[in-house]
């Protein structure tokens, strides 16, 4: 009895230690409860998707340990996905800041639409055509591997869409599609009117005048013939169809 009396004595500090780190790691888990995910910036996945892209299961339930594995952990690597920024709101409650990748175009494949940015690096694909992401037909690629660059037989092809995505965007033109055609030539779609845009190593002008000649079209279908045009005369021959 006397021995055990001793024995007890010795680890009873230990035991001690025990239950007080006990209390402390319940106390840590249930106070800081991961009750609350809130997303900001996205527009390619809703947020109960992305949610449960980045946990899974809800395999992460204390925000603390949820917000510094999002902060310090592996980078989240998912389709659109550019950056992060996190933040420890509250106790239960952790803020992401999502920044998706630019997005300059998409060209139908396999009943999808395969998304690339400005590199033509292909970012991901989307089921259904948005608005702000114009449709490139005519684009001629040997192969597409995601989070690769797109194999095309003219080199500078990406930078060409990326200046006429930019300007388009610039002047608030609502152009559906950009057709490639043979001989570097290039038209717009926009709504039902058609935009011969020609060949040329810039659209800046082109583009520019586009607005007022599509709101003058208006409720029309025809054609714009702008592969001649000259800047400040506002002339554009147009062929109703």
């Amino acid at each position: 009895m006397k021995e055990k009396l001793s024995l007890f004595k010795e680890k009873w500090p230990y035991l001690l230690i025990l239950v007080v780190l006990a209390i402390l790691v319940a106390g840590f888990l249930i106070g800081f409860r991961l009750d609350n995910v809130e997303v900001e910036g996205l527009t390619y996945y809703e947020e109960e998707d992305f949610v449960g892209r980045i946990n899974p299961n809800q395999r992460d339930r204390n925000s603390v340990l949820f917000f510094l594995k999002l902060r310090y952990g592996e980078k989240i690597n998912l389709p659109f996905i550019q950056t992060t920024e996190v933040e420890l709101k509250d106790a239960h409650t952790v803020h992401i800041r999502v920044y998706e990748k630019d997005i300059i175009g998409c060209i139908p494949y396999m009943g999808e639409y395969v998304c690339f940015d400005k590199d033509g690096i292909m970012v991901g694909s989307i089921t259904e055509l948005r608005p702000e992401v114009p449709l490139v037909t005519g684009l001629k690629y040997r192969r597409i591997v995601f989070n690769e660059k797109m194999d095309t037989e003219e080199e500078n092809i990406f930078l060409r869409i990326l200046n006429i995505t930019q300007l388009i965007r610039k002047y608030g033109v609502k152009v559906q599609k950009i057709c490639l055609l043979s001989g570097g030539e290039i038209n717009l779609e926009a709504g039902t009117i058609t935009v011969q845009m020609g060949k040329h190593d810039q659209y800046d002008e082109q583009i520019a005048e586009l607005p007022e000649l599509l709101k003058k079209a208006e409720g029309l279908s025809g054609i714009f013939y702008m592969e001649d045009y000259t800047a400040g005369t506002g002339k554009v021959r147009f062929q109703q169809k």
